[in-house]
């Protein structure tokens, strides 16, 4: 295999895209059903996970009920129900992160290129190794949402969907 760029770049932030419920132009169709899902968990049910230890504690401390949170932590933070696309916050938080890796691009590693097995054997080795490196982290801590390696369009890329969650 050649030498390879690798690109690494925050994405706008849509998973009905990611999971392909939406299909943009530059997407080739036959393709998707070849996309490789690592976890998909449902956004209500992560925040879920992540908050509402915190959001019980919060309310066991107030003394006055107008203060305990009556809502779920989502719509507490953003004002909201939950999106598909991002959401900020007044204090520029997001609702989700999205990182896109590729290596490569269309010409050198595009589907169906001799390098294109390699590079999708990197991008899940990739996954597996984030996902075991950011468990060790005191400050700040993303917890993975959803991950998938995009096929569809027309060079290997990895989608990975995180939360916020400071500790």
């Amino acid at each position: 295999m050649k030498i390879k760029r690798v690109s690494l770049c925050q994405g706008k932030g849509s998973l009905t895209h990611n999971l392909r419920l939406f299909t943009a132009n530059n997407v080739d169709k036959t393709r998707t059903r070849d996309n490789i899902v690592f976890v998909n968990i449902p956004q209500q049910e992560m925040y879920e996970r992540l908050f509402s230890g915190a959001v019980s504690e919060y309310n066991a401390k107030q003394k006055r009920n107008d203060r305990k949170i009556t809502v779920s932590c989502y719509e507490h933070q953003f004002g909201r129900g939950y999106s598909s696309n991002v959401v900020t916050s007044s204090d520029k938080r997001k609702s989700f992160y999205e990182d896109v890796v590729q290596i490569g691009d269309m010409k050198d590693t595009g589907v169906g290129t001799v390098d294109a097995e390699t590079v999708k054997a990197v991008l899940t080795e990739y996954t597996k190794n984030k996902t075991q490196l950011t468990r060790h982290r005191d400050i700040i801590f993303y917890e993975q949402k959803k991950e998938d390696i995009s096929q569809g369009e027309k060079a290997e890329r990895l989608h990975l969907t995180d939360i916020l969650r400071r500790l």
